[in-house]
């Protein structure tokens, strides 16, 4: 049936978060999770490790693939 509009709502953030450690790995955290739309670092954490698998520093010391 597809996704619920939360479920969207939180990958578009996840990619977005990813897209911005690719971008810019000097960024912290905080402001990963508060630039992608996410009000808070639990629910930021929740979601990405759901949509990815894993935690934010471990797909960040995977060595992410940049993409243009």
């Amino acid at each position: 049936m597809g996704v619920s509009f939360p479920e969207f709502i939180a990958g578009y953030r996840v990619a977005h978060a990813q897209k911005l450690m690719r971008e810019h790995p000097e960024m912290h955290s905080v402001e990963v999770w508060e630039a992608s739309g996410f009000n808070n670092e639990k629910t930021f954490l929740r979601c990405f490790r759901s949509q990815t698998g894993m935690t934010p520093a471990a797909w960040k010391k995977k060595g992410p693939k940049v993409s243009k």
